[in-house]
């Protein structure tokens, strides 16, 4: 559109009153809004104060239930800030209006209240509840499906962890901060039988392809380009290739690179090793 368009002039305003609400506080720096976001907004407002959605249906103005339930079922899960205010209290974490509070964000029993983001298969725990929806709601944009947070003791997180740490470090898993989020570039997996052919199952697999990546999955990388060989288990004797990073060029040339070191180490596979010996 023309630079002196309606939308043109109205995308600036807004980019503007973006700025300036960062500027002064009110807007944390990692938050990008969109004005569609004031429609999210709206919706997850009438949702936490309990409308139903089939009258957020209406006031949309959505020809199916499905439609709204589709896009913003989500936060029915997500948008329950309220809800977990009086869980807090109830649990002591918060005291009652016109009560003291409780200090350092401790309960009447000296713990801490943790806020644990389900997302997808991730268990998350932050200290913060603003940090927990936050990641929540920028998962869901990323990633879509449903996600929960919940709330509970720092005991009830040591006991949710169980047998996988001991309680400081469980507890040194709980986030005082936002994750970290980077747009990576991946390529791959390419596979490799052991006499060195290429088994192909996905061809678009070889063409890189980008994604939101958080810090606390496994594909979170800072680095421009990295590279990653390895024998896959199995009597097939396969070798599995592939490269990802924050730079486009560095990851297909690293995917380059890692190809040809597949075809030096497929031979060399323990399965086909044991086999040349049987």
């Amino acid at each position: 559109m023309a630079a002196g368009s309606p939308y043109s002039t109205f995308y600036d305003r807004w980019m503007a009153a973006v700025k300036e609400a960062k500027k002064r506080g009110v807007l944390p720096d990692w938050k990008f809004p969109t004005f569609h976001d004031v429609r999210h907004s709206h919706v997850a407002a009438l949702l936490s104060d309990g409308h139903s959605l089939t009258y957020v249906q209406r006031r949309l103005g959505h020809e199916s239930i499905k439609t709204t339930s589709d896009r913003y079922g989500h936060l029915l899960e997500t948008a329950h800030k309220a809800a977990l205010e009086t869980l807090d209290r109830v649990m002591g974490f918060t005291s009652p209006a016109g009560a003291a509070p409780a200090e350092s964000g401790r309960g009447r029993d000296g713990k801490r209240a943790v806020y644990v983001a389900h997302l997808g298969s991730q268990r998350i725990p932050f200290w913060e509840l603003d940090h927990a929806e936050g990641t929540a709601e920028r998962w869901v944009r990323d990633h879509g499906g449903p996600v929960q947070v919940e709330a509970m003791t720092s005991d009830g997180w040591v006991g949710a962890v169980g047998g996988e740490a001991d309680a400081d470090s469980a507890l040194r898993t709980v986030r005082a901060q936002l994750p970290r989020r980077a747009w990576v570039w991946e390529v791959g997996p390419a596979v490799y039988a052991a006499d060195g052919t290429e088994i192909v199952t996905d061809p678009s697999a070889a063409e890189p392809r980008g994604r939101w990546v958080w810090d606390f999955e496994d594909a979170y990388t800072e680095e421009p380009g990295r590279q990653a060989a390895q024998w896959r288990a199995g009597p097939a004797a396969e070798t599995e290739v592939r490269a990802w990073g924050q730079d486009c060029a560095s990851v297909e040339a690293a995917y380059t690179t890692v190809r040809a070191e597949a075809l030096r180490i497929c031979a060399l596979h323990p399965s086909w090793a044991c086999a040349d010996q049987v």
